[in-house]
């Protein structure tokens, strides 16, 4: 089998192909008239015993929870498959195009199998069964999830109940399952330019002002570790006696790592999929070398997709 470069000396690179927004976290409330309402949950700074301490909680009186997220896949071709050498010999000047060259014929091949549309059920699986929800998911009872395909106008909305799908195996779809996923393989492929809204609402047995789970934040401020939206800097608000500092959210960064929790081609354990992730470097740059002789459908071929959809810049190649 011939190789597609003799050796790769340098850095990769290839923008993501997923754009996902925060997901806001709202209090479900029953008004006057039994019709669902929410608000905002507060994130809160509390002083206890010399420690600032944040903390989210829902609202005392409310029934649920219901998270908020919209992603958008925009065609493979567009993420501008890169190659820059360490040096600039002639081989490695030719390697530079030869890289871009085998990436584009290598998403045409994809687009022509069934490679895309198999990452795609992938991606429609982990959004339907809430792994994007973290330990929200494990605290409650029952996870409703819709999700809604294109514009508002004509959206197709489709309901999964998140606790009745796994969260370690790719087989057995659902038919709306693969309505997702075709929808997001259709933006892959660049056939539409379409968006995806979703709700989760999330009821558990226990009620009152429990505990949820935005995202960490990346923060090295003693105490600031939650992720929020709508930031209060004056700290002029109180609730209960404590500081609302701004509104809990899952971070777009936490929602795209939890959806690409889809490897099972790495190793050998394929009921534990992993996360497409920085220490993929050698394996992919290895899928690089011989990328014109990979078939889109095969274990390394669906590896290829997968990356090329999170996006990947791996440095100091030298493969």
């Amino acid at each position: 089998m011939r190789n597609t470069f003799s050796v790769l000396s340098g850095k990769i690179s290839m923008r993501r192909s997923i754009n996902v927004s925060d997901a806001a976290m709202y209090n479900i409330f029953l008004n006057d008239s039994a019709i669902q309402c929410e608000s905002p949950v507060s994130v809160t700074q509390q002083n206890i015993r010399g420690k600032i301490i944040e903390t989210a909680k829902l609202d005392p009186g409310s029934i649920g929870m219901r998270v908020k997220f919209g992603i958008k896949f925009i065609n493979l071709k567009d993420g501008d498959p890169r190659y820059t050498a360490h040096n600039t010999t002639v081989s490695d000047r030719e390697n530079v195009v030869n890289f871009r060259n085998s990436a584009y014929h290598f998403i045409d091949k994809a687009k022509k199998s069934n490679g895309i549309y198999n990452i795609a059920l992938r991606y429609a699986r982990n959004i339907a069964n809430g792994r994007w929800l973290g330990s929200n998911l494990i605290i409650a009872e029952n996870t409703m999830i819709r999700i809604k395909l294109g514009k508002d106008d004509d959206a197709e909305s489709l309901i999964f109940q998140a606790h009745e799908i796994p969260l370690d195996e790719f087989d057995g779809y659902s038919a709306d399952e693969k309505k997702v996923a075709q929808y997001i393989a259709r933006c892959l492929k660049g056939e539409c330019k379409g968006s995806i809204n979703i709700e989760a609402d999330l009821f558990s047995d226990v009620k009152g002002a429990i505990v949820v789970y935005p995202s960490q934040a990346v923060t090295r401020e003693p105490g600031k570790f939650l992720y929020k939206h709508s930031v209060n800097t004056s700290q002029n608000l109180n609730h209960n006696n404590q500081d609302i500092i701004g509104y809990a959210a899952i971070s777009d960064s936490a929602i795209r790592g939890a959806l690409r929790i889809i490897d099972t081609w790495q190793h050998e354990n394929k009921k534990a999929p992993k996360r497409i992730r920085l220490d993929n470097k050698n394996a992919l740059s290895k899928c690089f070398l011989q990328l014109n002789n990979i078939h889109p459908e095969t274990d390394q071929g669906l590896f290829v997709i997968a990356n090329m959809v999170s996006g990947f810049l791996y440095e100091d190649l030298c493969v």
